[in-house]
């Protein structure tokens, strides 16, 4: 076992190979500049377990022939940010403490969160998932492609300004409950990609604390809410009664290119000028919320030039 305990701010673990089921403690706050680091897994996952303090891993870039693992395990009393990174297997969880993600790409991953606080911003996340427990979740200005499911109880949650993208017709997206006041769904897009009509969950509630509003919901199933009560948001046909008060449309007017995964608001888009005021100032992309000024806010993560 290798323990980083150093004296100064910053260590940099340049040129280093880490090899499999090793275990890195780091044991007070530090920024680690990861430049170069290298990680060699055939099975087993090098373990960077932080017992306290206040860590940051700066530009870790972790690719492989074989898919790379990293498992980033925090306690009660530590913050751990993961910023300006690229990562293809990352797993991070945290019991009491707090987990910060900017900027990262992850091409699979795992956050759990046991009590404390999780911030995923900025970040573009594939195949991967967040579970909570009693943990303040928030989830700004994110792309999750071929996403996983997002089940947090507890705790206090906003997710606002996300595409979230699911390639199954069987994949119940957020199931969520027990939440505390302040908690938010908006200005999310939400996309099925599946070409078969199921009845998957885009979001389920148990939760009548949870404000759902102004987001795009094209999941492509006859029942994609459940338990939870949204206004201002777009819907396409097959949600049926699940749209009542919202607006329904067809899902090929939605966005600028369909097929292509621009989920950007096509010209005349029904998203448009539909959503609720004074919730975000700015959308995924940081174009001001509204555009023009003085009009209403378009609903889903993007905001129409």
């Amino acid at each position: 076992m290798q323990r980083v305990s150093p004296s100064r701010s910053v260590v940099r673990i340049l040129g280093t190979n880490i090899s499999d089921n090793a275990a890195i403690t780091i044991d007070r706050s530090v920024t680690i500049d990861a430049t170069n680091l290298r990680l060699a897994s055939f099975g087993n996952v090098p373990i960077f377990n932080v017992t306290s303090g206040y860590v940051t891993f700066e530009g870790i870039a972790i690719e492989g022939v074989v898919p790379t693992e990293v498992a980033i395990q925090g306690g009660t009393a530590t913050t751990v940010r993961l910023v300006e990174s690229s990562v293809q297997r990352m797993i991070i969880n945290t019991n009491g403490g707090a987990i910060e993600a900017r900027a990262v790409a992850v091409r699979e991953g795992q956050i759990t969160c046991t009590g404390g606080t999780v911030v995923i911003k900025d970040s573009s996340w594939s195949r991967s998932g967040v579970r909570g427990s009693n943990c303040n979740a928030t989830i700004l200005d994110s792309y999750f492609d071929d996403a996983g499911e997002f089940w947090v109880s507890g705790g206090v949650v906003r997710v606002l300004n996300n595409v979230f993208v699911v390639t199954s017709e069987y994949l119940d997206l957020l199931n969520v409950s027990t939440l505390g006041t302040g908690s938010t769904f908006a200005f999310n897009t939400v996309v099925n990609t599946a070409t078969v009509t199921m009845s998957p969950v885009a979001l389920y509630c148990d939760a009548p604390t949870l404000n759902v509003t102004s987001n795009i919901i094209a999941y492509n199933s006859r029942d994609p809410i459940r338990g939870c009560a949204v206004t201002n948001s777009l819907f396409d046909p097959p949600a049926g009664t699940d749209a009542v008060g919202n607006t329904t449309a067809d899902v090929t007017t939605f966005f600028a290119d369909l097929v292509g995964a621009d989920y950007r608001l096509a010209s005349g888009s029904p998203a448009i000028g539909i959503g609720e005021a004074t919730i975000v100032a700015a959308d995924i992309a940081g174009l001001t919320r509204p555009s023009p000024a003085g009009s209403q806010p378009d609903a889903g993560a993007h905001e129409a030039p």
